[in-house]
């Protein structure tokens, strides 16, 4: 574990999965006036947020922001195994760059009407 932190060495003892999420603030606005959009990693044992990003721009969803900053989440905790989430985040392209960093995912998928099923499935079958 060298390079690590002793916060990153205290934290790769406990933590090996963490949850991913995107909230909207209702209080807060960015310069432009639109609501503050940010996607959060955090770890639920440790009531802890790892890490968060700015979902604007060029990453203007939650999936394609996490995409966009993979690599370097993993580079800061590379003990992180597992990542959790919505099924926002079970998009192949996501799903692709996370097995390319040999990372394992969980991803949720509810079913409330045949048509989101079928949506749904068109995204992991192509």
């Amino acid at each position: 574990m060298l390079g690590l932190t002793a916060r990153q060495i205290y934290i790769s003892h406990i933590v090996k999965w963490a949850a991913v999420d995107g909230k909207t603030s209702k209080q807060f606005r960015q310069a432009d006036g639109e609501p503050i959009h940010m996607l959060n990693v955090f770890v639920h044992n440790l009531n802890a947020t790892l890490a968060q990003y700015s979902v604007k721009g060029e990453k203007a969803n939650e999936e394609a922001c996490l995409k966009l900053h993979a690599a370097e989440l993993f580079a800061q905790y590379p003990f992180i195994k597992l990542l959790t989430g919505d099924a926002i985040f079970a998009a192949r392209p996501l799903l692709r760059v996370l097995k390319e960093l040999g990372k394992d995912y969980f991803f949720a998928l509810r079913i409330i009407k045949q048509t989101f099923w079928s949506r749904q499935s068109r995204r992991f079958l192509g």
